[in-house]
């Protein structure tokens, strides 16, 4: 009886090593576990504060393409103010000096006119002084 008791307490003994054994590959398994976890929450609020990040910078160079963008139309739209005011200019030289050509020109017409009714008066003198001459 006594070799079946030391045998029944190595059997014991055997199993109680084997439960711990289990129990310690248990634990090592949740602790992996658990670290393993832990990284991959870091690692995905490592990727949130990242793309949080770039969003903001996102953010402020949008809002500074917005802003060069407003300067560019703000500029655009004042050069086409000036080519605008710069045509009106020319537009109203122009016709200012088109008004004066018509009137230089009306006025050289009537001058004309003059010049001929003194030239037929001339012929007609020529005329009368030659016949008076003979």
């Amino acid at each position: 009886k006594l070799d079946d008791a030391n045998a029944a307490a190595n059997r014991l003994q055997i199993r109680l090593k084997e439960t711990e054994k289990e129990r310690d590959e248990a634990k090592k398994e949740r602790v992996f576990a658990t670290t393993n976890h832990r990284k991959e929450v870091e690692t995905f609020l490592n990727r949130e504060k990242l793309a949080a990040n770039m969003n903001a910078k996102y953010k402020c160079e949008i809002e500074s393409l917005k802003k060069e963008l407003q300067i560019s139309e703000t500029s655009y739209q004042e050069i086409l103010q000036v080519i605008d005011d710069e045509k009106d200019q020319l537009r109203q030289v122009y016709d200012s000096q088109m008004t004066e050509l018509k009137k230089d020109l009306e006025a050289l017409q009537e001058q004309s006119k003059e010049a001929s009714k003194y030239e037929g008066s001339l012929k007609d003198l020529e005329n009368t002084a030659n016949s008076l001459k003979e």
